[in-house]
């Protein structure tokens, strides 16, 4: 789990790679997470939560976007309508809510609606069950 409140800057040959993983915008903070033109990374089965109502950022910034790979991850804001993609990158089998997602492909963005989680608290990832239930159109979805 990443909360975060302020962009790490990765330098030119750095990487991350993640797997099962939360990233989420701290409230009140109106920035993307990351940044780095010389970066490469990696991301699976991950979840990125945007709980800001104001916030139109992405969660990367200054990268190269082919540099950049998201598989089957699930994009959340809580901004609704928000008027930017998630992120600068490749996506694979991706779920996204209440962002633009018209300039992915259908392989890129396998669903666009509410993931129907357990129980998603606006404000809080403590009281958060993130797993779906089991009538989520997303069961069964990823590549």
């Amino acid at each position: 789990y990443l909360l975060s409140g302020s962009q790490m800057a990765l330098p030119s040959g750095s990487s991350i790679t993640a797997k099962n993983s939360i990233i989420d915008k701290e409230l009140g903070s109106n920035t993307w997470v990351y940044s780095g033109s010389g970066s490469t990374c990696s991301f699976t089965s991950c979840l990125f939560i945007d709980r800001n109502l104001n916030s139109t950022w992405r969660f990367n910034h200054d990268v190269f976007a082919e540099n950049h790979v998201f598989k089957n991850c699930i994009f959340r804001s809580e901004k609704s309508n928000n008027s930017n993609p998630p992120v600068y990158g490749r996506l694979i089998a991706c779920a996204v809510y209440n962002y633009d997602a018209s300039s992915y492909s259908d392989e890129e963005v396998i669903f666009y609606g509410d993931p129907l989680m357990i129980y998603f608290d606006p404000t809080s990832h403590e009281n958060s069950n993130y797993q779906l239930r089991p009538l989520s159109p997303l069961i069964g979805k990823g590549k």
